[in-house]
C-alpha cells in the first residue's frame, strides 16, 4: 500500500505513516533503528581439536523509537495507559483488548514521487507494545503542533 500525500494533507511534511492496528494511525518525521540480532553460543566438542564451534543462539529485537509524530486522536496514549493499567492490576486486557499489536510502517510518498513504479518497502513489527510515550515541549511561539514520541518493544519483524 503506497501512501500518497499532497500539500492539503495534515500529514504533509511527515516521512512515515504508521498503522497501529484497530484503525489507529499516526505520522512520524523520524523512526529510529529497527534491529534484529541473533546471539552466538559456543558448542564444545571434546573430540574437536580446533576448539568450540559457534552456533546460533537466542534472537533479540531492539526497541523502536518513533519521534516527532502527529495523530488526530488519543489512541496512542490510551494504548500506553492500557499497558500501564495492565501492569498494575494484572489484567492485560483492559479497555480495548490485548495490548500487543502488529504495527506496520509505511513510507509516505510525496505527490511528485507517484510516477515511480517501485512500491515502497514496508516494515512490520509483530507483538509490539508501547514502553515509552512523551509529548513534545509546549511553545506557543513555535510553528510546531503538539508532537508525540513513542517507543515500542516488539518480538519480531518483517520487511515487505
Amino acid at each position: 500500500m503506497a501512501v500518497v500525500v499532497s500539500n492539503e494533507d495534515p500529514y504533509f511534511g511527515f516521512n512515515f505513516l504508521v498503522d497501529f492496528s484497530r484503525g489507529e494511525t499516526a505520522a512520524f518525521m523520524k523512526i529510529g533503528e529497527v534491529a534484529h540480532n541473533v546471539g552466538v553460543a559456543e558448542q564444545i566438542e571434546i573430540s574437536d581439536p580446533y576448539g568450540p564451534a559457534k552456533i546460533p543462539d537466542r534472537c533479540s529485537w531492539g526497541d523502536v523509537a518513533f519521534e516527532r509524530g502527529l495523530t488526530v486522536n488519543k489512541d496512542l496514549i490510551k494504548w500506553f495507559d492500557n499497558v500501564v493499567k495492565g501492569l498494575t492490576d494484572g489484567s492485560y486486557d483492559s479497555i480495548g483488548g490485548e495490548f500487543r499489536r502488529t504495527v506496520v510502517i509505511f513510507p509516505i510518498r510525496k505527490a511528485e514521487d507517484r510516477a515511480s513504479a517501485n512500491p515502497p518497502t514496508r516494515i512490520v513489527l509483530y507483538e509490539a507494545w508501547p514502553i515509552g510515550y512523551k509529548v513534545g515541549g509546549f511553545d506557543a511561539a513555535g510553528s510546531n503542533v503538539l508532537l508525540e514520541s513513542l517507543t515500542l518493544a516488539h518480538e519480531g519483524l518483517a520487511r515487505l
